[in-house]
């Protein structure tokens, strides 16, 4: 028996895993190596669409993903969605009322395949080069002329900005109908509200038959609260939000000292 049979580590991505320029460190990887090299399995549970995943993570990942902050669960060996679940097309009401009393926000509609940057600014465009997008559409149509399914809706915009967008829909009627949550300085989203991180965990442990008591997992943000709460033991990075460091059991190094090969050496 290996020393970390039976153990699962679910690391959100950015601000977590990669550090302040975007980047897996060397010592992170070769950590996430030594613990699947002895038993563990490694995934992670992501805002991103599945396709920029970082491609240095491919060989430790044998298990599927969450992306699109729990909207999804993704195959990256089939390439195929274990599951997801679209967010209906009354939300499109509220991302026009955005856009009529909020000029400075940028809007990307993620679908299954592709995320759709539909009104660009600099954060937009800041996103796109910083996650190294390769699976973007710039498509000049009305707000609700956009085809296919739409996993979630993301603003982007400057980190003021963003905690202006915050304040208002904390307090509109929409809190009570989506899951509006702002998952980093730059953006806020639109989710259905039935979803999280924490629920598409819970789903993808049954699928593969694995205590939740025996899973760990490591986050930054107030979108990674429910996926720390269900788990057997939570994280929080020391940049992590005042939010999720309450909702943890530990708290870990930040995210520019190679928290995920710290949290692998604590356990």
């Amino acid at each position: 028996m290996k020393k970390f049979d039976g153990l699962l580590l679910c690391s959100d991505i950015d601000a977590t895993l990669t550090n302040d320029n975007n980047e897996v460190s060397r010592e992170n990887l070769e950590a996430i190596k030594y613990f699947t090299q002895y038993g563990g399995v490694f995934t992670v549970a992501t805002g991103r669409i599945p396709f920029t995943i970082p491609k240095v993570l491919n060989e430790f990942i044998k298990v599927p993903v969450i992306c699109q902050n729990g909207s999804a669960i993704f195959d990256v060996h089939t390439k195929k969605y274990v599951s997801y679940k679209e967010i209906d097309r009354r939300a499109i009401e509220i991302v026009k009322d955005i856009v009529n009393n909020f000029d400075f926000v940028g809007i990307e509609y993620y679908r299954l395949f592709d995320i759709v940057f539909l009104k660009e600014n600099n954060a937009t465009k800041r996103h796109e080069i910083e996650e190294k997008i390769p699976c973007a559409s710039h498509l000049d149509c009305a707000i609700d002329e956009v085809e296919g399914p739409i996993i979630k809706i993301l603003f982007a915009q400057e980190e003021a900005q963003t905690d202006v967008l915050d304040k208002a829909l904390k307090n509109s009627p929409y809190q009570n109908e989506y899951k509006l949550l702002k998952s980093h300085p730059w953006y806020y989203e639109i989710l259905r509200k039935d979803i999280s991180k924490g629920k598409a965990l819970k789903e993808l442990c049954t699928l593969l038959r694995l205590d939740l008591k025996n899973v760990i997992s490591v986050g930054d943000n107030d979108n990674d609260i429910e996926m720390i709460q269900v788990s057997g033991l939570g994280y929080a990075t020391l940049n992590a939000t005042e939010n999720l460091k309450n909702a943890a059991d530990k708290i870990t190094k930040n995210n520019n000292e190679h928290a995920i090969a710290d949290v692998i050496f604590k356990i």
